[in-house]
């Protein structure tokens, strides 16, 4: 009946349709609630690793597990409704999450947990495991006045409203550009794959016939990428990166004043928690440990790599003029991959497209698998036909992962190589369920 709150280790996700979004993440919130409340309530003398730490866990959790399948979904899935379901209920989501650490009677337990002298008989893992969460409340604002709390409550809410219309914005801009071409002559230069690809691509979208093709290009990578790389018109790789450039930036999906709007709330935020800027916020547990720090690297690595970088850019340019009998002049933004590839067959003999073959992606995954079993000794299993559990796209592939010495089953993983509309752009992953014994 609520099949985002199912935790059948193989996701049933032919059943989790936008329309049990909201019934089940309420439900799902109740359930976080109740667990939160039972830490709340434990009498301070008897606070200890397993009713607040563990229990602290085991509630979010309730939560966590569904939000994080809605959350995949709608990354993956791209729809008007699972949009439409999404947007209803994160903001409800969003500020269960922004309450945790700047609950008073949540943190007292919390703490008073983590003074208990049994925690002193804690494992490492678990000890590090108090540790972070001791530094995830306080840098979240757990010892705040109660006015900063409120405000910083609000705070998050604002952000995640914010940041969600953002890669909204960013998805459906990209959606919406396309270039087609109708002359084969504009096509000079191209690989014939990803001239097969465009074609096929422009036949799926209504454009051209098998008879009277046509040829269809995106800001995908796949069609992006090669179309900068080969194309020998100037005049489609610049209509191609002005597109590009123009992802997120143009009505209706103009993220220009979300981003002030992003921009000032951070800003606030990190005023609110004792910090000088957002970036300190964010690096303050990670490596560089400030945003000065990393700032600082940035600019020294361009202090260093900049003189090598000018040299070889006035190297393009000047083989470029070479080439083509023209002056020396500075490199449009879309000429630079192109001529980048002219330069390396040239100069090295060296062209991608005859290592293609080599590279088909089964054989690379294969590869990759060999040498990761190898490595850590493991055994990668994909289970197909009637073993292979439900998949949110036909693409998408499922793995068990074993120790290659014991058999046993130590979990299971989801591909989903390729890019379409429907689905958030870059490299990125998901964890569905973490932490299973």
């Amino acid at each position: 009946m609520n099949p985002f709150l199912d935790n059948s280790f193989k996701v049933r996700w032919t059943k989790m349709t936008y329309d049990c979004v909201r019934p089940d993440i309420g439900e799902a919130i109740k359930l976080a609630e109740a667990g939160l409340e039972a830490i709340r309530s434990i009498d301070p003398a008897l606070a200890n690793y397993d009713n607040v730490f563990e229990a602290l866990e085991d509630a979010t959790d309730e939560l966590s597990r569904p939000w994080a399948r809605v959350n995949h979904l709608e990354e993956v899935c791209d729809s008007p409704e699972m949009r439409a379901a999404y947007n209803d209920v994160l903001p409800e989501v969003s500020a269960f999450y922004a309450r945790i650490p700047l609950d008073e009677r949540l943190w007292k337990s919390v703490h008073a947990a983590s003074l208990n002298p049994g925690a002193m008989k804690l494992d490492e893992a678990q000890n590090r495991f108090v540790g972070e969460t001791l530094k995830d409340f306080l840098d979240a604002g757990a010892e705040l006045s109660s006015d900063k709390k409120d405000r910083l409550q609000q705070l998050q809410s604002e952000l995640s409203a914010l940041t969600q219309k953002f890669s909204e914005n960013v998805l459906d801009s990209t959606n919406a550009f396309e270039l087609v071409v109708e002359d084969p002559a504009l096509l000079s230069g191209l690989p014939a794959h990803a001239r097969e690809a465009a074609r096929r691509d422009a036949l799926r979208k209504g454009h051209g016939t098998e008879a009277n093709p046509k040829w269809r290009f995106t800001l995908q990578s796949p069609s992006y990428g090669p179309a900068m790389q080969y194309l020998d018109s100037d005049e489609m790789r610049r209509q191609l990166y002005e597109g590009f450039t123009r992802i997120g930036r143009t009505a209706p999906y103009d993220n220009t004043e979300l981003i002030w709007k992003i921009l000032e709330l951070r800003n606030e935020k990190a005023l609110l928690l004792g910090k000088a800027s957002f970036a300190d916020v964010t690096t303050a547990r990670r490596m560089a440990g400030s945003g000065r720090a990393a700032l600082d690297f940035v600019e020294d690595m361009h202090k260093r790599i900049s003189p090598a970088f000018v040299r070889e850019i006035r190297g393009l340019e000047e083989f470029k003029a070479a080439r083509t009998g023209k002056p020396v002049e500075h490199l449009q933004i879309w000429e630079t991959s192109y001529w980048m590839e002219k330069l390396r067959r040239e100069r090295y003999d060296f062209d991608e497209e005859k290592l293609r073959p080599y590279f088909a992606i089964q054989g690379v995954i294969s590869g990759m698998f060999r040498i990761v079993e190898g490595l850590f000794g493991l055994r990668i299993v994909e289970l197909t036909g009637e073993d292979k559990p439900e998949v949110w796209h036909p693409d998408v592939r499922f793995y068990d992962l074993f120790d290659a010495g014991s058999d046993t089953h130590l979990g299971s993983f989801y591909t989903d190589w390729h890019p379409r509309a429907s689905k958030r752009s870059g490299a990125w992953m998901d964890g569905l369920i973490t932490g299973v014994a």
